[in-house]
């Protein structure tokens, strides 16, 4: 494991080697005295440059000191502490001498098994001659190296009489020999004993490996731990630079030289690279030692990256690239001397952000002006300009450097910088808002890629280059493959199938590319990466086209486009006739994604279709295989019992059903004229009429022996008026009169089976049970209990209603939200906590990853929303930090402050009291859902569990195991936790066919098909409708009753069948004499040793306590049996 973390630290820090610079570290980077004029220019400057590019730069400055004094403990944390590293010369000087001492003599490819050559079948030979030079170069030169990453960077220049300069530059050549050369050192540093050598691919590529040494001695007391890595660098004009322009062909691929070749742009500039880190490393340090700020800045950018998940991946932005962006933005004058890094960093994000990358980034010339003597280095044909051009055709991102040679993203690809966008997007979004510090949110918070997207698609890495390598090679891809290997080949072909398959239904596709490998020397060179075993795709979905059930071919008339849209969708392209009277080649496909309303079923459809169509490719049983990453959890959503009718009725959604039906309920409720008073409103406050309750809501099934439903419930508001008793007797006898008239008047009036209760009203209508309670103002006022039942009434009565409300229009405002919901509480369910959490509360907790959903954009899928609702969980600081849950944006920037500040004085008074705060505009004060439940011991239980979900989630992703098994195994909860399991009679637990367990053993065994009745004619007797009445909860509600004081109870109320308890530790105390007691106490003896000691006290019987709970539950109970302390 050590030598795993060692190995992950090896990333590309941006370092580049300078061909002639002195051997010592420099010091830091100053800043040089300005005179007057240089001042008057700088402050003009700024000043215009403000005026027009940075309207919003007055925002910097409205974040509270707290921002600014955590950027400056992140900067002092993150640097490198350059007084620990007075090692780094002594190391350089002894680097010297081992690479000067090296002999000459001649190497080919057979004297090392494990070099990476692109020519295996030719003989490889050189000359082995000693580094012309060694320097200390990169971030570490720089000062911008960051922590974790402690990496200095020695570059050698490979002398250049050891290549043929006609020759070693055509197909590969030159890459074989580098890594025959590096090899050679490697094993020689080896030889010596001083190190311990590794390789290393340089960003991501195995034929351009590189050498790490870690010191085998410790390093002395107080030094820093670092890596050095020996990077070889060649020295400008040991190829031509007119040779490796972008549209020229260095690879050859066919055997006749009058054949066309293309070009190899990504080849051409892995050479150039190589000849300019010296250039490069000057242009940084005499930057940034004009203006020291920018040293801040890139240890900001590179934190920044790192944390966004966007670093030690081949085909992103690094911290070098990053350096030379701040460069350029600071020649264009976009960044000032007289900024502060954090200004800096806004402005470079604004830039990057709204960049239009088709047109490419051109540093100025003026930054790296050519001397004299290097004229005829850099003598071409091609004009600048035209150059600029070439890069901008033949680089899907050109970012070119002063010299006009080098494109320095040449390996930045389109989907990656378009990421890297709308990173940045969100990172000026969060230092513009001026509701929450950006601190956190930019610095702290890690963006996981599995967490960023709608939905992923995977696939087994050698698989896809096997699928690639076997099918029949275009001229199309045997250019590419000139330019590419077989799996970066396989990944930009993938890619490109699904831009083209998905076309405006994705917003945006990202396929990473590849992490550093690492190997030593001696062993076979790994294919790729661990972490790149599996190829995985993200998608940004269009939340309207997405769900479109057709893909509009060409004109019939057009026969080439034709023929390439039926070659591209194979057997699902079809000619059509659409109402207009177009004839047009088109796709149709099926939607069967209702069930949550997402569109995610059709882009399914797609994906496999098109992997099938054009790489032989699909899902099957042997794992790791290609699987799409969007609805694994909807099983355990589903309201179908096996056996039992689908809830995709004909009779449609049964959610949107119950709302539509108490829509009409609620106009004919105010038409009845039979009442005394008429009925203004009808306010809904179950969850079911809000779309956020597990399951659908229940329709009564006709033909069913029995059946248990829960009703929706509502409350009725009449118009106002005086008559209402003052007594609270009689009021509720008046109550229960109005509900006999109520009901009396539905059956008259329309026909719906309606009783009356003495506490309600109950209708059926539609096949739904609906359950009505009549709401006064006067009622509360007359209630003379306790506090605790004026808290409930004012929750049931006033509080739920315009919770309701408040969320009934957010998740109208977000489609995702109540599917995200309905996860989350079947999670909570599932692991036997009901009853220890208010539903309204996991509704805000949810709420709050759509309102302030940072790092991350808004969940657009509801798998992703509850992998976010895990990980907010197990991570978040609930005992420091408040939830904060703007439902509708009414909280201002006062009201956020106020809010913490309450928070801050409560924790400071009642540590242990509401362990969960969730404040809203309603709520500031956290009174209303969790103020009493979880407890603190439940949140602490409830986290753990989180924690162990997020853990196996991560295995799955890591290994691509994405089986409906191992994603529904989050959904199992452990028996060990408990002290005592009691087990009941299944058949007596309502919806026990629901039940998790149950749901998940016997998904495959059963068809969920709906089960028509064997004659029309022939009807069974009427049903036997269960409302409202569940065993189990009144059986825990009983040993609460009993034991609250000396258990805890944990139970799944959606068909669980089994309760656990678990003893507190207080109830193992001794104590007095209680009336609670009797009967579940035994008394301690009394103290041999002293006769005049008193009793020792009674202690909690566990013994009674289990046969008064077996009695409790008599004919509910199957076992009883001890857990965990007395197995």
């Amino acid at each position: 494991m050590a030598d795993q973390k060692k190995r992950k630290q090896q990333k590309d820090d941006g370092g580049y080697a300078s061909d002639d610079e002195e051997s010592e570290i420099p010091p830091a980077p100053a800043q040089p005295q300005k005179s007057k004029a240089d001042k008057k220019k700088n402050k003009k400057l700024k000043k215009a440059t403000i005026g027009d590019d940075f309207e919003t730069i007055s925002d910097l400055h409205s974040h509270t000191n707290l921002f600014h004094m955590g950027v400056r403990e992140l900067l002092f944390e993150a640097k490198a502490d350059y007084d620990k590293t007075n090692e780094v010369q002594a190391e350089l000087s002894a680097l010297q001498k081992v690479l000067h001492a090296l002999p000459e003599f001649k190497i080919t490819n057979s004297d090392f098994s494990d070099v990476p050559l692109h020519n295996d079948a030719e003989t490889l030979k050189m000359m082995f001659k000693r580094p012309k030079s060694v320097e200390l170069v990169g971030s570490f030169l720089l000062r911008t190296v960051t922590r974790p990453n402690l990496n200095i960077d020695f570059a050698f220049q490979i002398p250049a009489s050891c290549f043929k300069e006609a020759k070693d530059v055509l197909d590969y050549r030159y890459l074989d020999k580098r890594a025959l050369y590096v090899r050679t050192l490697a094993h020689h540093l080896a030889a010596s004993g001083e190190y311990h050598v590794t390789l290393s691919s340089f960003r991501g590529s195995r034929s351009k490996p590189i050498v790490v040494l870690r010191r085998t001695a410790a390093p002395h007391a107080g030094a820093e731990a670092y890596t050095i890595r020996l990077i070889p660098m060649l020295a400008i004009g040991t190829f031509p630079l007119a040779k490796l322009l972008p549209n020229r062909n260095n690879n050859r691929r066919h055997s006749k030289p009058e054949d066309p070749q293309p070009a190899t742009p990504l080849y051409n500039s892995l050479v150039t690279e190589d000849a300019f880190f010296g250039r490069h490393l000057k242009l940084l340090h005499s930057v940034f030692s004009r203006c020291t700020a920018l040293i801040e800045l890139v240890v900001l950018l590179k934190v920044w990256l790192r944390k966004r998940d966007l670093d030690g991946i081949s085909d992103t932005f690094n911290g070098f690239l990053m350096s030379m962006f701040a460069v350029h933005l600071f020649s264009a004058n976009k960044i000032t001397v007289g900024m502060s890094a954090i200004q800096m960093f806004k402005v470079l994000l604004q830039h990057l952000a709204t960049l239009d990358i088709t047109k490419g980034i051109f540093m100025s010339a003026e930054l790296d002006p050519v001397s004299e003597e290097h004229t005829e280095l850099f003598k071409c044909d091609v004009a600048c300009i035209d150059r600029q051009q070439l890069f901008v055709h033949h680089s899907e991102v050109a970012f070119v450097d002063p010299t006009g040679f080098l494109n320095l993203a040449s390996r930045v690809s389109l989907d990656a910088f378009v990421e890297l966008q709308r990173e940045a997007a969100h990172a000026v979004e969060y230092m513009n808002d001026r509701h929450q510090e950006p601190f956190e949110a930019l610095f702290v918070m890690r963006a996981e890629f599995a967490l960023k997207y709608d939905s992923y698609l995977s696939v087994p890495a050698d698989q896809l280059t096997s699928a690639v390598e076997a099918r029949a090679a275009s001229l199309t891809d045997e250019n590419v493959l000139c330019d590419r290997d077989q799996d970066e080949f396989a990944r930009r072909s993938l890619l490109t199938m699904l831009r083209k398959g998905l076309s405006d239904r994705s917003m945006a596709i990202r396929c990473p590319g590849w992490h550093d490998l690492d190997w030593c020397p001696g062993e076979p060179v790994p294919a790729r990466s661990p972490r790149d075993a599996l190829v995985i795709c993200g998608f940004v979905l269009s939340p309207v086209r997405a769900r479109s059930k057709l893909d509009v071919g060409p004109s019939a008339e057009d026969v080439a486009a034709v023929a390439e849209f039926k070659e591209f969708w194979g057997n699902r392209a079809e000619l059509r006739r659409f109402k207009d009277g177009k004839i047009v080649q088109a796709v149709v496909w099926e939607d069967t994604s209702a069930h949550h309303g997402q569109p995610l079923q059709i882009v399914q459809s797609i994906l496999l279709h098109l992997l099938k169509l054009h790489f032989n490719l699909e899902p099957s049983d042997v794992l790791p295989t290609v699987t799409y990453v969007a609805h694994q959890l909807d099983v355990v959503l589903s309201s179908v019992e096996p056996g039992k009718a689908s809830d995709e009725t004909p009779k449609g959604d049964a959610f949107m059903g119950a709302v539509a039906t108490l829509d009409l309920l609620t106009k004919q409720l105010r038409g009845l004229s039979d009442l005394p008073l008429a009925v203004d409103n009808v306010l809904p406050i179950s969850p079911g009429l809000r779309y956020t309750d597990v399951f659908q809501p229940q329709r009564i099934m006709q033909g069913s022996k029995k059946q248990h439903v829960q009703p929706l419930c509502a409350l009725l508001v009449f118009e106002s008026s005086q008559s209402w008793p003052d007594d609270f007797e009689a009021l509720q006898h008046l109550k229960a009169a109005f509900y006999l008239r109520i009901a009396a008047g539905l059956r008259k009036a329309h026909g719906y089976q309606a009783h009356a209760a003495e506490k309600f009203v109950e209708v059926q209508a539609n096949d739904f049970v609906f359950q009505f309670f009549i709401h006064t103002q006067r009622e509360s006022a007359l209630i003379k209990s306790n506090l605790p039942e004026v808290r409930a009434f004012k929750e049931e009565h006033e509080h739920r209603p315009a919770h309701h409300a408040n969320i009934h229009s957010f998740h109208m405002k977000f489609a995702m939200f109540g599917p995200t919901v309905r996860l989350a509480l079947r999670w909570l369910h599932s692991h036997m906590f009901s009853g220890h959490f208010a539903i309204e509360a996991i509704e805000l907790l949810v709420a709050s990853l759509f309102t302030s959903p940072r790092p991350y954009a808004v969940p657009a899928n509801h798998l992703v929303g509850f992998l976010r609702f895990l990980h907010l969980l197990a991570t978040y600081d609930f005992e420091q930090n408040p939830i904060i849950v703007d439902l509708d944006s009414r909280l201002s920037p006062d009201d956020y402050l106020q809010i913490q500040t309450v928070f801050a004085e409560f924790r400071k008074q009642h540590p242990n009291d509401t362990p969960m705060y969730i404040a809203t505009a309603q709520d500031k004060a956290s009174l209303l859902w969790t103020a009493v439940r979880p407890s603190k011991l439940i949140l602490r239980r409830i986290v753990a569990y989180a924690k162990q979900s997020v853990t196996v989630l991560d295995g799955i992703w890591q290994s691509g195991r994405h089986s409906d098994v191992a994603w529904q195994s989050v959904f199992r909860t452990p028996h060990h936790g408990f002290d005592v399991i009691i087990k009941l009679h299944h058949s007596l637990v309502p919806h026990y066919d629901l039940s998790i367990a149950h749901v998940l053993e016997h998904k495959h065994m059963h068809k969920l098909t709906k089960k028509k009745p064997l004659y029309k004619n022939l009807q069974l007797a009427s049903t036997e409708v269960i409302v409202g009445f569940d065993p189990v909860k009144c059986y825990v509600r009983d040993i609460l009753r009993h034991f609250g004081e000396q258990c805890l109870c944990f139970f799944d109320e959606l068909g669980g069948n089994m309760i656990g308890l678990v003893w507190k530790p207080s109830a193992f105390v001794p104590h007095s004499l209680k009336v609670s007691s009797v009967g579940t106490a035994i008394s301690l003896p009394t103290s041999s040793t002293k006769p005049d000691a008193t009793l020792g006290g009674l202690v909690f019987n566990v013994t009674d306590a289990l046969s008064t709970i077996r009695s409790l539950g008599e004919g509910l109970v199957a076992d009883i049996h001890l857990g965990r302390a007395h197995t």
